[in-house]
């Protein structure tokens, strides 16, 4: 892509003229990519922000049709030949998607294109979404989070039918600016955090950022944004964004972005894209103010909670976002329930275990296996208890709610019996 900053004329008339038409799909979205360039005091400069990544769980059904094809398509993928590897492409409305020659995961298909990376599964793997779409960075920064969503959903209904709401697996929320600062003279330990990771990057004698929290729920990196476009990820559209807020080329631009990823949003009881870009401003302020501050450092007082903020961090916390906005606070958990991390490790370790034991190689198999042989085990209670085998389970179930102090089983059959039909007097059970 050509820059439009390489021709002899002014760069913000050249970028406004090339870029008129992202820009307006672009502040047209709910996650606004407008706002004050001074947050008092010191000049913030701003020159974009907005969602940058959008990652989506479709459940629904695929047509079986749809499924052979891509089965044949895969299998065209990975032929040597180039004239057979050719015809691995799918038509989906007006986009063409490549199949890629494998899948990713548990995911049986991928199909991507300049906007959208879609994982789909396979016939049989019920359990998992219809599909896993991720959004590009250019496609969110041209028309928003929300027509994307929409875009995404239209081509999943092409694949077959999707049977519920969206729900966002992750987003990433970026504000890109220059400031006075010297960003590359902060330290470590001037970064006060939830999280264990930190660690800052460079190139050469070049620093170029800090990535914190690095593979949890909520992640967050500050980096040389210009410089990562010219060397690595080559998204020269951000220039003609940058340069509506008076960016020339040459200028340092440094990325603020923070990633939070489903563990951290079901935390807020957030699922669907509406529901979290309404939140945004509330997310905002949790992950700046209580997950992660950059502070400067008082070697008298050891007490890290008392450090003064950095005036960087005070400007970002200020940072607005637009659209109706909600206030979420963390949902609380008792300290005596097991976190879902250590379920999904439980049950992770029980499949491979019956993976390994039985010789079964596929996860799903090992998962049927395991349900019919715990079928079998409560059928022989049943014999012996003279329970039923669901029964045997709530009944063990609401046990264990007791010893974690949840309620949640116990106030469901409430309202479950507060609903049941009551019999008259004399009337036959």
């Amino acid at each position: 892509m050509e820059s439009p900053f390489t021709r002899n004329e002014d760069p913000k008339d050249a970028a406004r003229s090339e870029g008129e038409s992202a820009q307006r799909a672009a502040s047209d979205a709910t996650a606004s990519n407008r706002a004050s360039e001074k947050y008092g005091g010191d000049p913030l400069t701003l020159y974009w922000q907005g969602i940058d990544f959008l990652e989506m769980s479709v459940p629904g059904n695929l047509d079986p049709e749809v499924v052979k094809e891509l089965d044949r398509l895969k299998v065209a993928a990975q032929s040597p030949l180039g004239e057979i590897q050719a015809q691995a492409w799918k038509t989906l409305g007006e986009r063409v998607f490549q199949v890629q020659d494998r899948g990713s995961g548990l995911f049986r298909f991928v199909l991507f294109d300049s906007d959208f990376y879609i994982k789909v599964r396979g016939a049989d793997a019920k359990r998992l979404p219809m599909a896993f779409v991720q959004v590009r960075s250019q496609c969110l920064c041209r028309i928003g989070p929300i027509a994307a969503r929409d875009e995404a959903i239209a081509i999943c209904r092409l694949l077959g039918e999707p049977t519920g709401e969206a729900m966002v697996s992750r987003i990433d929320m970026t504000v890109d600016f220059d400031s006075d600062g010297e960003i590359d003279a902060i330290g470590r330990d001037a970064w006060v955090t939830r999280a264990d990771y930190r660690q800052s990057h460079s190139v050469g004698d070049r620093f170029t950022g800090w990535s914190i929290g690095q593979k949890g729920p909520i992640a967050f990196r500050l980096y040389d944004k210009y410089f990562e476009v010219q060397t690595q990820s080559k998204k020269e559209y951000l220039y003609q964004v940058w340069s509506e807020r008076g960016w020339f080329l040459g200028d340092p631009v440094w990325r603020a972005e923070f990633q939070l990823r489903r563990p951290a949003l079901a935390q807020f009881g957030l699922d669907s894209l509406q529901a979290v870009l309404h939140a945004l401003q509330s997310l905002w302020a949790y992950v700046t103010v209580d997950w992660l501050r950059l502070t400067i450092p008082q070697t008298s007082d050891e007490n890290r909670a008392r450090w003064p903020l950095h005036s960087l961090w005070e400007k970002l916390q200020n940072v607005r976002w637009d659209g109706a906005q909600i206030s979420v606070s963390k949902i609380k958990k008792t300290s005596n329930a097991p976190t879902e991390r250590y379920l999904l490790r439980a049950t992770a370790s029980v499949i491979t275990s019956a993976m390994a034991r039985e010789g079964i190689i596929n996860p799903v198999e090992a998962l049927d296996f395991l349900r019919w042989r715990l079928a079998d085990y409560l059928i022989e209670a049943y014999t012996w208890e003279g329970a039923m085998p669901d029964q045997i389970l709530l009944s063990e179930a609401l046990i264990k709610e007791r010893k974690y102090g949840t309620h949640l089983l116990s106030s469901k059959l409430k309202a479950f019996e507060d609903a049941a039909p009551k019999r008259q007097p004399g009337e036959e059970g």
